[in-house]
């Protein structure tokens, strides 16, 4: 049975993470999150967990984040792969464009990540809040979210 990813995000705070997580990510999938806030708001996304194959230019599996709502929108940041956890991106507009990317080969954990969207003129950091958000792994479920 082939397990769908990505998805449209319309909440103002979720989660997503790899096809199976926290169990190694399948082979050759093209995962794409389109998250969308209301007009003028930001998102923030903020890895929790973060291991996949990692390369020098991270050319076989990756994730890619662009600041829009399509593949051509412009990019924030590098590409990320490897097993350090990348830093809290925000994106410039009231959309975030997420890509997650594998190859045939290495199959690694992961990742699972929490976004929330704040509206302007918000000075109050909710990235404490994200600890808050925590995977935890459930015989009933194949995930189940805590918060706290």
């Amino acid at each position: 049975m082939t397990e769908a990813c990505g998805g449209l995000k319309t909440s103002l705070q979720g989660n997503i993470s790899t096809p199976q997580y926290p169990n190694m990510y399948p082979r050759d999938k093209n995962c794409i999150w389109k998250i969308s806030a209301p007009s003028s708001y930001h998102i923030s996304l903020q890895f929790r967990d973060f291991q996949l194959e990692g390369t020098e230019l991270c050319k076989y599996d990756f994730v890619e984040i662009r600041g829009g709502f399509s593949p051509d929108a412009d990019r924030i940041g590098n590409r990320l792969c490897g097993s350090d956890i990348p830093e809290t991106v925000t994106s410039p507009s009231n959309t975030l464009y997420i890509q997650f990317k594998s190859d045939s080969t290495v199959s690694k954990k992961g990742f699972f990540a929490t976004f929330f969207a704040d509206p302007p003129g918000s000075r109050t950091s909710r990235r404490s809040l994200i600890g808050l958000s925590k995977p935890q792994a459930d015989r009933s479920q194949s995930l189940r979210f805590i918060f706290s």
